[in-house]
């Protein structure tokens, strides 16, 4: 499904990270970066062409809203896998950014986020309707 495209994770929970990123692997992907800050996920964006990205709402130094809003500004497809929802700061500026919510399978995730980047397969039960 993510056949050649660079997927961003930001997640702090490690073992949530490593699942998404093995999903990512095995359906085709190619994880350029697991982060588990704001300040890392930004440094991220400007070193590697990114084609989709996860985000986690909130980090241990923050929203992810300047991500977010980033990625926004470049058009590239996100969605938030939080187990709060849109933070404060993106529900206002990014009202109708997709979320999946915590707990959810990986492949939920990413099924989610393939959506968001045009990837979706047809006949696949769409895990944000």
């Amino acid at each position: 499904m993510f056949l050649a495209q660079n997927i961003l994770i930001v997640e702090d929970e490690y073992l949530i990270a490593l699942d998404l990123a093995q999903t990512v692997v095995e359906q085709g992907g190619h994880v350029v970066g697991s982060c588990a800050t704001v300040g890392d996920a930004l440094v991220m964006l400007d070193r590697h062409g990114i084609d989709g990205a996860i985000l986690d709402g909130t980090l241990p130094d923050g929203e992810v809203t300047p991500v977010a809003l980033r990625l926004a500004d470049r058009g590239i497809p996100m969605i938030v896998y939080s187990g709060t929802g849109l933070p404060t700061g993106l529900a206002g500026r990014l009202p109708n950014l997709p979320v999946v919510f915590k707990p959810a399978s990986s492949a939920t995730v990413l099924a989610g986020l393939a959506r968001e980047m045009g990837l979706a397969q047809p006949g696949r039960v769409d895990p944000l309707k």
